[in-house]
């Protein structure tokens, strides 16, 4: 548990590609399955759409700041969350709360 808190953690500051990170959360998903891990993926799933805000053809691509951001927080919560040893009710609770 406590190394898929490292990778989230790693996620929140960027220090992780996209591709790394989901090589190894795969991986761990099947391996964890349960309530916790389902709050994990759907915060996962939302952060990475919602990463590296950019323009095109002058439109903004992804969340903006202060929204990727919130997302970093909500990561760093899920990654306290395993280290911890909390039910994915309480997860849920926390991160709804932030």
């Amino acid at each position: 548990m406590n190394q898929m808190a490292t990778y989230l953690r790693r996620a929140a500051d960027g220090s992780i590609t996209q591709d790394d990170f989901y090589e190894y959360f795969r991986r761990w998903k099947t391996a964890n399955p349960g309530a916790l891990t389902e709050v994990i993926f759907e915060e996962v799933e939302h952060f990475w759409a919602a990463a590296n805000e950019r323009k095109f053809l002058g439109f903004r691509l992804g969340a903006p700041k202060n929204i990727q951001e919130s997302n970093k927080q909500r990561l760093r919560i899920l990654a306290t969350a395993l280290e911890e040893g909390w039910d994915g009710e309480r997860a849920r609770n926390e991160i709804d709360q932030y």
